[in-house]
């Protein structure tokens, strides 16, 4: 994963899917900073559900994430992503080499 995670040069944070609290509220875990690769381009993506939607951008990302959660281009501590304009990740990927030794790991948003 050395060569693919030295072309994820950009600084992006992540927030896992939230839970709810006692009042039905969204609750943010911690973010974690990430290095990515950010592409803002339009792909046609098909959810879990079998919809097809457009996908505003596909992010290589240094680690999995994970469906519902949050990803922002650049650096943040906001306890709440989308107060900072982050988007949510609609769909993941992960490609393994042929020797199945290192994982690309991809987000859409």
């Amino acid at each position: 994963m050395k060569n693919r995670t030295r072309m994820m040069r950009q600084d992006a944070t992540y927030w896992a899917p939230p839970s709810r609290d006692g009042l039905g509220n969204k609750t943010f875990p911690a973010p974690v900073p990430l290095k990515v690769r950010w592409q803002q381009k339009r792909e046609l993506i098909t959810d879990d559900q079998g919809r097809q939607q457009v996908a505003r951008a596909v992010v290589y990302v240094s680690q999995p994430v994970e469906v519902e959660g949050y990803l922002y281009l650049g650096e943040s501590e906001a306890s709440d992503p989308r107060e900072q304009g982050a988007w949510e990740v609609r769909q993941t990927g992960a490609s393994p080499n042929l020797r199945a030794t290192e994982v690309l790991n991809k987000a859409w948003l």
